[in-house]
């Protein structure tokens, strides 16, 4: 389980069930029905920006612009989903800002995405005039961004952008949605001390970040009873309104009228500074421990079941071929694991190793496996990963394997070339990561180009004991 699955268990996602009504698309109205008589969000539509520059990516068909208001927007047509539309904006900021006096903030103010409210509409009035629209609209914070993401029937998409500009122009968070956010966070802090889940959570950011690093710890009942919703207002309204942009448009959306729309709804949001890979760099170095780590978490109670997390710092993603290789290596191990840890040894179902590069705070990329086991076998578990990693350090992988990962990634590769989600969670980031569309499609030619030897040469230089760590957590003796 990845750190932001275990924060968001018990945060902002505890608010997914009140926005269920306005986060999922409605039933398609009748045919031949009236539209309703409050389909209308804006009463008055901003007026439209202009483009400063434009680029075209003639190999991928991607134009980019950048706005006067220097929101970088990129439009890519596709209609493998017939009428469907994806438009993702991210605004940098957030999490990456936060100190100890505030900590916590970042998702009190994310409220105001998950359960859009306005200055002028309240979140039931949203919902309300929602229905019938074949669009969702949603966001959620991210380690260095706020992200709003709209996505249903492109007939509908500019109903979506004018909410996408209201919750950027005029959000707030209400105090009713508040409360329910303060209360999972009581209640995520009472799960950590008796379930295995949440406590893992705790235990990553205690153990694998410096203590002074307070930006990945979860956030205790305390900071988030002192966050009141007008400063998590202000929050939220800050970043929406100065912090640098990009956005994505990608579906079945003409180009002329893909750029209609992100003038009228993009280009009218205030200026920012223009967004960049060296965006708020000042924030994201910190200091890693010296491992390897291996530290235990005992839980209260008698819980039969055990969480053992066993791994290494991997990749950054601007180191792409060892991104690459490692994505290779965590193949082969899953398959290896598979054959030894769950059906030979019996000790947990289905393991799956995970290399997950860093691209917020540089030196934290992970290579790991975690899994829920038998509590009286978790360290047998966590010992036998580790024999795998020392075999692979010693010896890599067979060719015949390499050749057999190769082919599964060829397959992903083509399903990607048509998934208008692929493209969008890249050119969404394009820019702020500093990703090269050349580069993203020379991605069959790389891998074919590795050998097991490089697999295996990339792999040790990672897995070494300065970067291994083992983290269990396991009941009380």
């Amino acid at each position: 389980m990845s750190r932001m699955q275990n924060r968001l268990l018990g945060t902002t996602a505890v608010l997914l069930a009140l926005s269920m009504a306005s986060a999922q698309p409605t039933a398609r109205p009748a045919a031949g029905a009236p539209p309703a008589a409050t389909a209308l969000l804006m009463a008055t539509l901003p007026e439209p920006g202009a483009v400063a520059e434009e680029t075209v990516h003639e190999a991928t068909g991607v134009r980019s612009y950048w706005l006067t208001n220097n929101v970088r927007v990129h439009y890519r047509f596709m209609d493998e989903r017939p009428h469907q539309a994806i438009v993702s904006i991210i605004a940098a900021g957030g999490e990456i800002e936060e100190t100890q006096a505030n900590r916590g903030v970042t998702q009190a103010a994310a409220i105001g995405l998950v359960s859009p409210a306005t200055a002028s509409l309240d979140s039931a009035t949203i919902r309300e005039r929602a229905r019938g629209k074949r669009v969702s609209v949603g966001g959620r914070p991210a380690p260095d961004a706020l992200m709003i993401t709209i996505a249903g029937e492109a007939g509908d998409l500019e109903f979506g952008l004018q909410q996408a500009h209201l919750m950027v122009t005029e959000p707030i968070v209400e105090e009713a949605s508040l409360r329910l956010w303060r209360e999972g966070v009581r209640e995520f802090a009472s799960l950590r001390k008796e379930h295995a889940d949440p406590a893992m959570s705790g235990l990553i950011a205690t153990a694998l970040y410096p203590p002074e690093e307070v930006r990945f710890a979860p956030v205790t009942p305390e900071q988030a009873a002192a966050i009141s919703a007008e400063q998590a207002t202000a929050w939220l309204r800050r970043i929406l309104a100065t912090g640098p942009m990009e956005v994505s448009i990608v579906g079945d959306v003409p180009l002329e009228r893909a750029r209609e729309l992100a003038l009228r709804y993009l280009g009218s949001l205030p200026k920012r500074p223009r967004i960049s890979d060296t965006t708020f760099a000042e924030l994201r170095t910190i200091r890693r421990p010296e491992g390897p780590r291996n530290v235990i978490f005992e839980l209260e109670g008698s819980s039969p079941v055990a969480i053992v997390r066993t791994g290494f710092f991997g990749a950054d993603t601007r180191e792409l071929r060892d991104v690459r290789l490692l994505g290779m290596a965590s193949r082969i191990l899953t398959a290896r694991a598979r054959a030894v840890i769950a059906e030979k040894r019996r000790l947990i179902e289905s393991p799956a190793f995970v290399s997950s590069p860093a691209a917020e705070f540089p030196g934290y990329g992970h290579f790991f496996l975690a899994a829920s086991v038998e509590a009286s076998r978790a360290a047998e578990l966590a010992n036998a990963v580790q024999s795998l990693f020392d075999d692979f350090v010693a010896s890599g992988p067979t060719a015949d394997e390499v050749a057999t990962v190769y082919a599964g990634i060829t397959e992903a590769l083509e399903r990607q070339t048509h998934d208008p989600a692929f493209w969008s969670t890249r050119l969404t980031t394009l820019t702020y990561r500093g990703t090269s569309l050349d580069e993203l499609l020379r991605s069959r030619e790389a891998y074919a180009g590795f050998t097991n030897k490089d697999v295996q040469a990339a792999f040790a230089r990672y897995c070494t004991p300065a970067r291994r760590y083992e983290l269990m957590v396991v009941p009380k003796k």
